[in-house]
């Protein structure tokens, strides 16, 4: 059986300019929001087997 986790369009790269301009907007939130997806799809990964702790391979 082949299992993945599918992320594309993470853009970590992506600084997210101009949100000061909105007013009341949760810029620091926003900024690190992409962090956090990451972050999550990586223990996503972990926790149904699709990923080693210890590398990238897949284990099933």
């Amino acid at each position: 059986m082949f299992r993945f986790l599918h992320a594309a369009d993470i853009h970590l790269d992506s600084p997210l300019h101009k949100l000061n301009y909105y007013e009341g907007a949760p810029v620091d939130e926003l900024r690190q929001a992409t962090r956090r997806a990451l972050d999550n799809l990586v223990q996503t990964a972990i926790r149904g087997g699709l990923a080693k702790t210890c590398g990238t391979s897949i284990n099933k």
